[in-house]
């Protein structure tokens, strides 16, 4: 509601890709340790992108979360990022987690959708950070896609905006 408004300030700067994801990562390494999952990232060093740092930061924080969270013991995670069509860059996040069925993917970014479910370990969720997630990557002219299979993982592929 407060980005809706207005009320959160949009900033956009450089940022270098790699080593601000490396940062989230490694924020996130304790609780994927705490799970033997394994996180796999592949981000070119010289890969810069225009956007806001702390909306990224949420982004990039809660699909991370997310992943960990739905994937069992033992599993992976990747988060890679390349260059795109049309000056975007293309970041991908996949887990191979326990998936979503079609039902739950139509509902994913929408408020009035009942979304939560717990984790591989009864992790709590509350459903809500997709939905501040698209926000944020279309506030950042960006898209966001999803696919998913239950059993099989899913994976979140975000478009954004290449440094010039």
């Amino acid at each position: 509601a407060r980005m809706q408004r207005g009320m959160i300030q949009f900033a956009p700067v450089p940022i270098r890709l790699a080593p601000f994801v490396a940062e989230i990562v490694a924020e996130n390494q304790p609780k994927a340790e705490g799970k033997s999952i394994h996180i796999q990232l592949s981000i070119p060093e010289d890969l810069c992108i225009v956007g806001d740092e702390h909306m990224l930061l949420s982004v990039i924080g809660n699909l991370l979360t997310n992943a960990i969270k739905f994937t069992p013991r033992g599993g992976s995670i990747g988060v890679s990022a390349q260059p795109a069509r049309d000056g975007k860059v293309e970041m991908i996040i996949w887990d191979n987690g326990i998936g979503m069925d079609e039902t739950m993917l139509a509902g994913l970014f929408r408020i009035d959708a009942h979304n939560c479910r717990p984790g591989t370990e009864g992790e709590p969720s509350v459903g809500l950070g997709l939905i501040l997630c698209k926000e944020f990557v279309i506030k950042q002219e960006g898209e966001i896609r999803v696919e998913s299979s239950p059993g099989k993982g899913t994976t979140f592929h975000i478009l954004l905006r290449m440094l010039p």
